[in-house]
């Protein structure tokens, strides 16, 4: 279990060709969190109106994520 401040490694995805779209999203939005220097989805849920819950919820590639969400996400 994590600590306080701390948190989980994310399941790493394959966006390759035998990925769905949901998959390869996903893989864009960890991408684009990256390129911005990988901020916690703590320290991004303090700047949106999302909880990191609802952030991190957004990256696994298992399951669409609200567009609000999404948005926020992709505008931090």
């Amino acid at each position: 279990m994590s600590g306080h401040g701390e948190e989980r490694r994310e399941r790493r995805l394959d966006p390759g060709a035998r990925a769905g779209p949901v998959q390869r999203f996903a893989a864009d939005l960890r991408a684009l969190r990256e390129s911005v220097g990988c901020p916690t989805y703590q320290a991004m849920g303090q700047n949106l109106p999302f909880s990191a819950t609802a952030l991190s919820q957004a990256a696994p590639g298992g399951q669409h994520s609200a567009l609000a969400v999404t948005l926020a996400y992709v505008g931090f």
